[in-house]
C-alpha cells in the first residue's frame, strides 16, 4: 500500500484513493466512506469522494473512533 498526496488526487476519489492517503486497507477505506461520516455519492456499486469533502474531513477538529468489526 504506497501513501500518496493530497495534491496529486484527482477531483473525485474512489475508496482506494481514500485508503492511500489514510494508509488503511480498501476494506477499512470502504468502511469510512460508508459509515464513517465521508461525504459520498453512491452510483451502484461506486463510492465517490469530492476531493475537497475529503480534505475537509480529514481537518476537521473532531477525534473519531471508528469500530470496523
Amino acid at each position: 500500500m504506497q501513501k500518496i498526496s493530497l495534491d496529486s488526487l484527482p477531483d473525485v476519489l474512489s475508496p482506494k484513493d481514500v485508503a492511500s492517503v489514510l494508509g488503511v486497507g480498501y476494506a477499512k477505506a470502504l468502511y469510512l466512506v460508508k459509515h464513517g461520516g465521508i461525504v459520498h455519492i453512491q452510483a451502484g456499486n461506486h463510492y465517490l469522494v469530492s476531493k475537497v469533502r475529503f480534505i475537509e474531513w480529514v481537518n476537521a477538529d473532531t477525534t473519531r473512533i471508528i469500530d470496523t468489526q
